[in-house]
C-alpha cells in the first residue's frame, strides 16, 4: 500500500487485480529511487528508478522482474508483463495506465505504452522534494 512505511519501496502496491480482455490475475508494482551502498561510490551522482513487478497468472504461478531506466517516464510507459496469444503467436502486454485508479490495459505488441502516464502520488511528493520550486 502506498506510503505505508513497511518496505524500503516509495510506492508498493501489492497483490492488484487484473481483469481485462485476455489478462487476469494480480501484480505487485513497486518503484524506489537506485543508490550506491557506499557514499563514496563513484555512482552516487548516478539517477535511476527501480521498477519490480511481480505477476501472477490465475493458477497462481509468479514471473517476477526487475526494471531499471534514468528516466521514470520510460518505467511508468513500459510493460508489466508480456504475454504470447497461443492461436496467433503473437506478443501482446498489460500495462498500469492509471496509477489513481489502478486501471489497466492491454494492447498488441510489448512497446511502451503510448500516452504519458502520471506517477503515483508517493512519487510526486518525492520528485517534488528533489526539485523545489
Amino acid at each position: 500500500m502506498e506510503g505505508t512505511g513497511i518496505s524500503r519501496w516509495i510506492y508498493d502496491e501489492r497483490d492488484l487485480p487484473v481483469k481485462t480482455t485476455r489478462v487476469e490475475g494480480s501484480v505487485r508494482v513497486a518503484y524506489e529511487m537506485f543508490e550506491p551502498l557506499i557514499a563514496e561510490d563513484p555512482l552516487k551522482i548516478v539517477r535511476a528508478w527501480v521498477r519490480l513487478v511481480i505477476w501472477k497468472n490465475a493458477q497462481g504461478q509468479e514471473k517476477p522482474h526487475v526494471n531499471i531506466a534514468s528516466k521514470l517516464d520510460d518505467l511508468l510507459r513500459a510493460n508489466l508483463q508480456d504475454f504470447q496469444d497461443l492461436q496467433t503467436g503473437k506478443k501482446y502486454a498489460l500495462y498500469l495506465t492509471d496509477y489513481r485508479t489502478l486501471e489497466f490495459q492491454d494492447q498488441n505488441g510489448t512497446a511502451p505504452w503510448p500516452y504519458p502516464i502520471a506517477p503515483p502520488k508517493a512519487i510526486q511528493h518525492v520528485l517534488a522534494a528533489m526539485n523545489p520550486p
